[in-house]
């Protein structure tokens, strides 16, 4: 809805190859933390703030993790925050 044009795809996925076992969950959550935190840094990396009515930086509060279960949700969690991205449950 946005007449701003953003560099950024509305949607990204992450795909692996194999089905995520227990042990393995958080080697994807560390790898979804390190994409995510590639996105923050990178200054041309822009969204439309419709309060703002212009474009800005992305930030962490317009990316939205979806988790299976709430054991996944801590572990993308604590990813996350030992990059340094706060994030909420």
């Amino acid at each position: 809805k946005a007449s701003y044009p953003s560099s950024m795809s509305h949607l990204e996925a992450l795909l692996y190859d194999e089905k995520p076992g227990w042990e393995r969950t958080e080697i994807f959550a560390q790898n979804l933390a390190l994409r995510l935190r590639q996105l923050l840094d990178d200054e041309s990396q822009k969204v439309y703030d419709r309060r703002l009515g212009a474009g800005r930086h992305i930030r962490g509060g317009d990316v939205a993790v979806l988790c299976p279960t709430h054991a996944d949700e801590k572990k993308y969690a604590d990813a996350l925050r030992a990059l340094g991205i706060r994030c909420r449950l």
